[in-house]
């Protein structure tokens, strides 16, 4: 069809296992182009020089296809792409288009790199099993922006991004990414929806982070050996905010004040991968040296952030060996002191009552006289003794019971002793 230059609708090939031609020369204009299941592609529609591409002004999938390259130079808007488990496709570029309305998903093509160097918009995005992606003018996703299972990401620069999602939805995913070791976001502000860095074997630096001022739902970094995290700038979180490393040295120190500043609607929880405990309300600590990154991208997202106000969950360099933290010292001092203590209250209470039973002991004594075991003072011969008369007139013995001895009274008690000559019993009675 050399002279077909405008299809209303769409084009579709499908489960075509012989070889397929589409030569449309003069084609200007068509809507969707769909390939499912074509075992063999001419070399025309993988040429760059192919004006399939360019007259298409909807979606393009493509599906279990042998397609190795997709090259469209036009402009203007693109519907959507959706590539799965096309195993050859290594290239797709469209590098002159400015936005793409429908979903961008591409999902195992492993060898695939995707470049778009002047979108700045997307409707949202979903990207697994890829190789690059190349988006250095992208501002602004509108639904979810997922980067999940991909094995042979090692950068993501996404310089200009500024938000994902819009009214209280789109999240922000990278996840599972075993290989990723540097992420650039250095303008990025809001999330919408959740912000999840889970997973990525290879990524500790997430000082880029430092303008994000909102996330409107949870705020999760997971099970990376991330060591620095800058979020100076952010105000709130719509949902918890979960922080935990597979570094042993990473410390929560910092984020005492970011607990205090931001607007958590869930509590906030940081630590280590094997154990994550609620951080507490006060604690104290420096961040440490993080690594400096390599290549002109990671330099210039250094000194990007580093001039940004900072809270960092920064530890030192992950090659030295983790120390103990201020706030775990100032706990154990905190212990001793308060065992110590309790035990002098403890010591001070078994004094007290010893001393009040050694009080009652004594009074009980005084007030029981006891016969003296000491010899008596002097005897009262029976020859010294006269009787005398008293005051009734008559006379009266000193009775036999008395035993001729002097008693002595107790303690404080004055003790009289009887004189050597005989006195009158009656005049010392009175």
């Amino acid at each position: 069809m050399p002279n077909l230059q405008t299809i209303s609708g769409g084009i579709t090939v499908k489960n075509c296992p012989n070889t397929l031609s589409l030569n449309f020369p003069a084609l200007r204009n068509y809507t969707d182009l769909t390939l499912d299941e074509v075992d063999d592609i001419t070399d025309q529609l993988n040429s760059p020089s192919s004006p399939i591409y360019d007259a298409m002004t909807g979606s393009l999938e493509v599906n279990l296809c042998n397609l190795t390259s997709i090259v469209r130079t036009a402009g203007g808007s693109l519907g959507g792409f959706n590539a799965q488990m096309s195993q050859q496709l290594t290239n797709v570029t469209m590098n002159s288009i400015d936005s793409m309305t429908g979903s961008l998903t591409v999902e195992n093509c492993p060898g695939i790199s995707l470049n778009f160097a002047n979108i700045s918009s997307l409707s949202s995005a979903k990207l697994r099993q890829i190789a690059s992606i190349d988006m250095p003018m992208l501002k602004n996703v509108n639904g979810d922006f997922q980067f999940d299972s991909n094995d042979g990401l090692e950068d993501l620069v996404l310089k200009k991004l500024t938000t994902v999602g819009s009214g209280n939805s789109g999240d922000f995913m990278i996840t599972n990414n075993p290989n990723l070791s540097h992420i650039d976001v250095r303008h990025l502000k809001s999330v919408d929806g959740t912000l999840t860095l889970s997973n990525d074997g290879a990524l500790g630096d997430l000082s880029s982070f430092g303008k994000v001022q909102n996330v409107g739902k949870d705020l999760t970094l997971l099970n990376s050996p991330i060591y620095a995290v800058n979020l100076g700038n952010i105000s709130g979180v719509g949902g918890q905010f979960e922080l935990s490393s597979t570094y042993a040295g990473l410390t929560c120190e910092n984020f005492s004040k970011f607990k205090q500043q931001v607007s958590l609607n869930r509590p906030l929880l940081c630590g280590n991968y094997t154990k994550i405990a609620d951080l507490p309300d006060t604690t104290t600590g420096s961040p440490g040296n993080s690594p400096s990154s390599s290549g002109n991208d990671r330099s210039s997202a250094s000194s990007t952030t580093s001039s940004s106000t900072t809270t960092t969950t920064a530890t030192s360099n992950p090659n030295a060996s983790p120390s103990t933290s201020p706030g775990t010292i100032a706990g154990i001092v905190v212990s001793t002191v308060l065992a110590l203590t309790l035990v002098a209250l403890i010591s001070v209470l078994i004094l007290r009552r010893r001393k009040a039973r050694q009080k009652k002991d004594a009074l009980e004594t005084v007030a029981t006289p006891t016969e003296s075991t000491r010899s008596p003072l002097f005897e009262l011969k029976e020859d010294a003794m006269h009787p005398e008369l008293s005051n009734d007139g008559q006379r009266h013995e000193m009775p036999s019971t008395i035993h001729n001895q002097v008693y002595e009274m107790p303690h404080d008690i004055e003790v009289y002793e009887m004189p050597a000559e005989p006195v009158e019993v009656a005049s010392v009675l009175r």
